[in-house]
């Protein structure tokens, strides 16, 4: 029974997040940048997540189908709404409530990512302007 509430609470946890950018905003850090600061519609999200098995596990979804939410219960920064929702099967169901940090982890995988593009992508899935600084200058 441990077990099964420890799942179901930390369920909406995010490991990684990428931003998928288009190629004309691959070209240098001011063209990400510019698109991260105008997100379209149908910008896409790659989020990593632990499942109960300790195996991670892949989901995609359109900025455009996320709305903000909170839970009193668990942690949740915001949900996967809309038609286009992939719940998967019974055993290997996907989260629909997801949490994310305001501000960029330090690892690794970090050093590789233009900063500031975080804050504007959390703002833009939580509708809460980050209070971190951004590192971006110009």
């Amino acid at each position: 029974m441990p077990f099964v509430c420890i799942n179901w609470a930390l369920r909406p946890m995010v490991t990684e997040i990428f931003l998928r950018l288009p190629p004309s905003a691959q070209g240098s850090p001011k063209l990400a940048m510019s698109y991260a600061t105008n997100l379209p519609a149908d910008a896409t999200l790659e989020m990593r997540f632990m499942r109960s098995t300790m195996i991670t596990d892949v989901v995609s979804l359109n900025i455009a189908n996320t709305r903000p939410t909170k839970s009193l219960l668990r942690p949740v920064s915001f949900e996967w709404i809309g038609p286009l929702v992939t719940r998967g099967f019974f055993l290997r169901s996907n989260p629909t409530q997801f949490y994310v940090r305001p501000e960029s982890a330090g690892g690794r995988a970090a050093r590789d990512v233009t900063p500031g593009i975080w804050s504007k992508v959390y703002e833009r899935l939580t509708g809460v302007q980050s209070s971190v600084t951004s590192k971006w200058r110009r």
